[in-house]
C-alpha cells in the first residue's frame, strides 16, 4: 500500500493495529503507534482502544494505562479493553476498581466487560460482587452470551458454591467444550470428583474433549484413585495423537505417581527426562509418601542428567526431607540453592525448612531460624498471612501480626467467648481443641491465625445466617480449621475459607474437605 502512493486511513490504522496484538509483534506495534501519534486521527477513540488492546496484550500496561487516561471521551470498549488488560496482566484488583469507575461514569458494560470482571472476581473470592454482575447480565440480555456463562461457572465453582455453577450450567442451549471442561474442573475443585467423570463421560456423547478436559478429568481419576478411568483416558490420548499436547505428559505422569502405580508412571517419565516439570512430579510424589532417601536419589540423578532444578524442585526437596527425618541433608539443600544452583530461596523455601525443623522437634531452632531471617522475610509476604473477606460489597483486608484490625475490640471478644465455649465444650485430653498449645508454641508465632480474625469481623457486620466467606494467601493450619469447624457449629453459619492450595466450606461443625489433609499431618 505504501509503495503505491497510497496512505492510511482511520480503518486502516486500527486494523493494522489490531493485527500487531494477534501477532504480538511488538515493534512494529511501536512504530504504528509513533505514525498515528503524529497524525489528525490519533484523536480517534478507535485507535486509542486499539492501542490499549495492543500494549495490554505484550503486558505493557503501564504504556496502556498512559493511552488510556489520555481519551477525552472513553466508550465501553475503552473500558473494557483497559479491564480485560488489567485481568490478564494479573492485576485483579485494578481490574475492579476501574470497573466500578466505569459504573460511576454511567457507562453500560457488555458480555466481554461483565466476562472480565467476572474474572477479576474469581481471582479475588469476591462472590457478592459477581451475584450481583450475574444479576446486571440477567437484567440487559447479556446472560445468553457464552463467554458470561462459562465465566460464571468458573467463579460459583471457585468460591465454593459448585451448585450454583451447575444451575448456570444447566441453563446454557449449546454448551462448549469451555461449558464442559469449567463444570469439571469445578466439581473436581469442589471434591466432587465422581460427578466430574460422570459429567466427562456425558460430554464426550455431545463433542470431542480438548487437551484442557483431559488435564482436568485426570485431576478427579487422581483425586478417587480412579485407575481404570485414567487409563482409558491415557488410551484416548494415544489414539487420537495427542500426547506430546500442553500439560497433558506431565497430567498423566501426575496421575500415575498419585495413584501409586510407579511403573506406568517411570515410562512416561523415561519419555519427557528432559522436562524439569516431571522431575519435580515425581520429586513430589516421593515426598507425600516420606520417601526422602529417594528423591534425593533422583535429585541426584536430574543433576546427573543435566536438568536444571527450579524453585519447585527445591520445595520438593525439603518437603521429602522434612517428612522423612533428614534435617542435615535438607539444611544442606538450603545452603547450596544459590551457591550451586543460582535460586534464590524465597518465602516459600523457608516455611519449609521450619517446617523441616519442626516435625523434627527442633522447635528452638526453627525460632532461631525465623528470627535470623531479614526483617523484610519475617513480617511481610509468605510469613505474613493476608486474608480478605467481603461484607456488603467492600473488601477487608488482615494481615497476621496485625494488633489493629478494624474493631478490633469486639473481634477480640467474640474470639475470646469462642474460646471460652471450646475448652468448656472438650474436657479430655484427646478431644480438646490445642487453643493454648497453639498460642504458646513458637513454631507457629509467625501464622497470626488472621482468618479467625477475618471470620469474627464478618460475624459482627452481617445478619444472622448470611454466609461468611475468606480468601487467604497461604495454608490453613489444623489449630484454625478445628476451630473455624466449631465456630460454624455454634453460630449455624456457612463459612468458607479458600486457602492457596483447598475450598473450605464448614457447615454445623464440618468441613467439606473431610478433614483429610489435617488427619494425615496429625
Amino acid at each position: 500500500m505504501w509503495e503505491f502512493g497510497f496512505f492510511p486511513d482511520l480503518m486502516t490504522m486500527t486494523s493494522v493495529i489490531s493485527d500487531c496484538e494477534a501477532l504480538g509483534d511488538v515493534s512494529l506495534g511501536r512504530a504504528l503507534h509513533g505514525y498515528v501519534s503524529r497524525m489528525d486521527f490519533y484523536s480517534d477513540v478507535s485507535v486509542h482502544n486499539s492501542l490499549i488492546l495492543l500494549y495490554s496484550t505484550i503486558g505493557n500496561w503501564e504504556e496502556a494505562e498512559k493511552i488510556f487516561d489520555r481519551i477525552q471521551c472513553k466508550d465501553v470498549v475503552s473500558w473494557t479493553a483497559m479491564i480485560s488488560g488489567y485481568e490478564s496482566n494479573g492485576y485483579p484488583e485494578k481490574a475492579v476498581k476501574t470497573y466500578k469507575m466505569m459504573e460511576q461514569e454511567g457507562v453500560m458494560p457488555d458480555e466481554i466487560t461483565i466476562a472480565s470482571v467476572l474474572s477479576a472476581c474469581t481471582s479475588l473470592g469476591l462472590l457478592e460482587m459477581g451475584v450481583k454482575l450475574q444479576q446486571l447480565a440477567e437484567r440487559r440480555g447479556l446472560i445468553a452470551y457464552m463467554i458470561v456463562s462459562n465465566t460464571l461457572i468458573d467463579l460459583y465453582s471457585k468460591c465454593n458454591c459448585i451448585d450454583k455453577a451447575l444451575e448456570i450450567f444447566h441453563r446454557i442451549p449449546d454448551k462448549n467444550v469451555i461449558s464442559w471442561t469449567s463444570i469439571i474442573l469445578g466439581l473436581r475443585i469442589n471434591n466432587r470428583s465422581l460427578e466430574a467423570l460422570i459429567f466427562f463421560r456425558e460430554m464426550t456423547c455431545h463433542q470431542d474433549p480438548n487437551s484442557v478436559t483431559l488435564v482436568s478429568v485426570l485431576a478427579a481419576c487422581s483425586r478417587i484413585s480412579a485407575l481404570m478411568c485414567g487409563k482409558e483416558i491415557h488410551a484416548y490420548v494415544l489414539r487420537n495423537g495427542m500426547e506430546i499436547h500442553g500439560f497433558l505428559p506431565n497430567a498423566l505422569l501426575d496421575f500415575y505417581v498419585r495413584c501409586g502405580r510407579i511403573g506406568p508412571a517411570l515410562n512416561l517419565f523415561n519419555m519427557q527426562k528432559e522436562d524439569v516439570t516431571a522431575w519435580n512430579i515425581l520429586l513430589t510424589g516421593y515426598a507425600q509418601r516420606g520417601q526422602g532417601a529417594l528423591a534425593i536419589e533422583l535429585f541426584d540423578g536430574m543433576i546427573t542428567s543435566r536438568v536444571k532444578p527450579d524453585e519447585i524442585t527445591f520445595i520438593s526437596l525439603f518437603r521429602a526431607c522434612s517428612r522423612s527425618g533428614l534435617v542435615a541433608e535438607g539444611l544442606d539443600y538450603l545452603n547450596s540453592m544459590e551457591s550451586k544452583y543460582c535460586i534464590v530461596p524465597n518465602l516459600k523455601h523457608y516455611a519449609c525448612v521450619v517446617d523441616l525443623l519442626g516435625r523434627a522437634g527442633l522447635v528452638d531452632d526453627a525460632y532461631d531460624f525465623i528470627v535470623s531471617l531479614p526483617v523484610k522475610l519475617r513480617y511481610l509476604g509468605g510469613f505474613i498471612k493476608r486474608f480478605w473477606i467481603e461484607v456488603k460489597g467492600n473488601v477487608h483486608a488482615f494481615l497476621s501480626g496485625d494488633n489493629l484490625p478494624p474493631q478490633s475490640k469486639e473481634i477480640n471478644a467474640v474470639l475470646e467467648g469462642f474460646y471460652e465455649k471450646i475448652k468448656a465444650a472438650h474436657h479430655s485430653e484427646s478431644e480438646r481443641y490445642r487453643v493454648n498449645e497453639v498460642e504458646d508454641s513458637k513454631a507457629e508465632i509467625f501464622c497470626g491465625h488472621s482468618e479467625r480474625l477475618a471470620i469474627a469481623f464478618g460475624l459482627i457486620n452481617t445478619a444472622p445466617g448470611t454466609p461468611i466467606w475468606v480468601t487467604k494467601n497461604l495454608y490453613m493450619c489444623k489449630s484454625c480449621h478445628d476451630i473455624i469447624k466449631f465456630i460454624s457449629e455454634v453460630v449455624r453459619r456457612e463459612i468458607s475459607v479458600r486457602d492457596t492450595e483447598h475450598f473450605h466450606n464448614f457447615k454445623d461443625g464440618r468441613c467439606t474437605c473431610g478433614d483429610e489433609n489435617y488427619l494425615r499431618e496429625t
